[in-house]
């Protein structure tokens, strides 16, 4: 018996995947462009774009629920949400949370930012379609303005 990886192992297990995060898998017979339930004009469409859109429409909110699920030591056990609030220094263990806390990310054309004021109970996402720090510097900007 042999013990290599098979493409359709792989296939699977990025099929189940995909599915535990929402995405779905639609067989192509049953969404062909001739039938009545087609959801693409032709063969050639892989991503169904009006499933894409609703996806993505609903991308703040759900960094809003990490923002939550942080907050409340649900993403992470409490060491774990500690050493990430705390720089990932070893001295994962600390008082209750105060200050801010930031996670932002880029490239050319896009960037965005969640901030988190544990002492105001604020938090800041900005998404742009500019390059950075754009997003980084409104967040800033916009949280100075709700510490007022």
């Amino acid at each position: 018996m042999s013990s290599a990886v098979t493409e359709s192992t792989v296939e699977e297990a990025a099929l189940a995947w995909l599915e535990s995060i929402g995405w779905g898998l639609r067989h192509g017979p049953d969404i062909a462009p001739d039938t009545l339930s087609a959801e693409r004009r032709d063969y050639a469409e892989v991503f169904l774009e009006q499933h894409l859109r609703v996806k993505f429409a609903y991308f703040p909110q759900d960094i809003f629920l990490v923002d939550i699920a942080l907050r409340h030591d649900q993403l992470l056990t409490p060491p774990y949400t500690n050493m990430l609030f705390n720089n990932f220094t070893d001295d994962a263990e600390f008082g209750p949370r105060s200050g801010r806390v930031g996670f932002a990310g880029g490239a050319p054309g896009i960037n965005g930012v969640l901030e988190m004021d544990f002492d105001t109970g604020y938090t800041v996402i900005v998404l742009s379609n500019y390059d950075p720090p754009v997003a980084v510097d409104l967040g800033a900007e916009i949280m100075g303005m709700l510490k007022k």
